[in-house]
């Protein structure tokens, strides 16, 4: 088996859990169906604007950009104080404020639709080029609604030097190179065929398990 027989392998999986996929490159700038204008941005618009009409009918467009622009223009302070935040928002919703009568009150723009899994959008993608730093390619990005959940690196099971270790060392300069994608992320995922390993907050993977009722990771 080598690192692509894997990387096939994981596809499969999830396809068979009905996840869509598509290859980096076919929504990436120039590619075939772009879902993103540039090789920085991490979120794919289309879907993301997609749920957000389809889970919050009756909030005005006007809102829905504005919940829409908050999430894909965030940055935090740091990659971890963005996270912790960015998470609090997907989970119950993006803060916006409106204005109604003379009065301005907040409300929450949902993200994802915690209590039917099939509205929402599912979509594995491999080979997925990031730009920050430097330009990266991460082996398989796992997006819900859009956004980047799941950050999977596989190594080749038949290089002794390319195994589970090697993996995690490049999950941490990604997130020293490309930041921006390790924002909304749930899960990190590693293996060389043999080996797997996750890291994550594990409050955070029993919500987004129960928003897919199903052990996708």
């Amino acid at each position: 088996m080598t690192e692509n027989d894997l990387e096939q392998a994981c596809i499969d999986w999830f396809r068979a859990l009905d996840w869509e996929y598509a290859h980096g490159e076919t929504i990436s700038p120039g590619g075939f169906s772009p879902e993103r204008g540039h090789y920085n941005e991490v979120v794919l618009a289309p879907r993301l604007r997609s749920a957000l009409e389809r889970l919050n009918l009756g909030i005005n467009a006007s809102v829905l950009d504005d919940a829409e622009k908050k999430v894909r223009q965030f940055a935090g302070q740091s990659l971890v104080e963005a996270n912790r935040d960015l998470y609090v928002w997907l989970r119950d919703g993006i803060p916006v404020e409106v204005e109604e009568d003379g009065h301005r009150r907040q409300i929450n723009v949902m993200v994802f639709d915690w209590t039917d899994p099939t509205r929402n959008d599912w979509l594995i993608v491999n080979q997925f080029t990031v730009k920050g730093s430097k330009t990266v390619r991460p082996d398989m990005v796992a997006f819900v609604n859009g956004l980047p959940l799941a950050v999977i690196e596989l190594k080749n099971p038949a290089d002794e030097k390319a195994d589970v270790y090697a993996a995690f060392n490049q999950i941490g300069n990604y997130k020293n190179e490309i930041p921006q994608l390790f924002e909304p992320n749930v899960v990190c995922v590693i293996s060389d065929g043999t080996v797997a390993r996750m890291g994550v907050d594990f409050r955070r993977l029993r919500a987004f398990h129960a928003l897919a009722r199903r052990q996708w990771y």
